[in-house]
């Protein structure tokens, strides 16, 4: 758990209220760095979960007081004018970063946000923000038996704003992770094409993986049998299985 205690300076002398008028704020971040793989807890060092790059917000009602990265914060106080309706909030990127970056494939976006507090007059107030994974990553990996029945194959993951992400047959578990932003009618949708090596005919069978949630880790194992079962199960973070299994059956011959 990454957890920085900070004071920072962010009024100036073209501030137009006199310095009796303010109170300082004390911003605590944390940030989960470590995930459970299901034999263990991984920690993980990397720029998603490196605080130090966040950009912080402080905003009061809808107007935005200070926005900066916290590795280009002054190490002084934080002083803003007294009032209520203050709001605390800090991330590594934007939803649209979270779904482009990376060729497309995207990365992990992690948030988080204060309750409302007040800041009073010559007073210390103390504010945590919590931050938390708030898409969800999915990854492909592709059963031997797939091989053995088709020629060709690959699967689409796609969802409703049209970005479509490609694991084609060479991909495992190693393979890129396509990270997807999760709200309503964020259901991803995928599209398996495969060639059967016998008939030379291009079979296609479409599914969609419901409860596409924050911190969800779908993994999509595609197998087949003599009779072309597809099966598609989705893991949370935490390798608790979801109910989400879906078995199709595609005609290799």
């Amino acid at each position: 758990m990454l957890v920085f205690a900070l004071t920072l300076y962010s009024c100036s002398e073209s501030e137009m209220f006199d310095n009796d008028e303010v109170g300082n704020l004390v911003l605590k971040l944390s940030n989960d760095d470590s995930i459970n793989n299901g034999s263990g807890i991984i920690v993980r060092s990397n720029d998603e979960t490196d605080i130090s790059q966040y950009l912080v917000t402080i905003r009061q009602n809808n107007v935005v007081r200070l926005s900066q990265k916290y590795n280009t914060l002054t190490s002084e106080n934080l002083f803003f004018k007294a009032g209520a309706n203050y709001y605390a909030s800090a991330q590594n990127c934007d939803d649209t970063e979270a779904e482009n970056d990376n060729n497309l494939w995207g990365r992990p976006r992690y948030f988080g946000e204060s309750e409302s507090f007040d800041i009073v007059k010559s007073k210390e107030t103390s504010v945590e923000i919590n931050c938390s994974m708030i898409n969800s990553k999915a990854s492909v990996s592709f059963d031997s038996s797939m091989a053995e029945s088709f020629s060709d194959y690959k699967i689409t993951l796609y969802n409703n704003d049209n970005r479509k992400l490609v694991f084609d047959s060479n991909s495992t578990v190693s393979s890129p992770i396509a990270y997807f932003n999760v709200g309503e009618n964020m259901d991803i949708t995928y599209l398996i094409e495969a060639t059967g090596k016998s008939s030379q005919q291009e079979r296609r069978i479409e599914g969609t993986v419901k409860n596409n949630l924050p911190a969800k880790w779908i993994k999509i194992s595609v197998k087949t049998t003599p009779s072309g079962s597809v099966s598609v199960n989705a893991v949370s973070i935490d390798n608790t299985v979801d109910d989400n299994q879906n078995n199709s059956t595609i005609d290799p011959y």
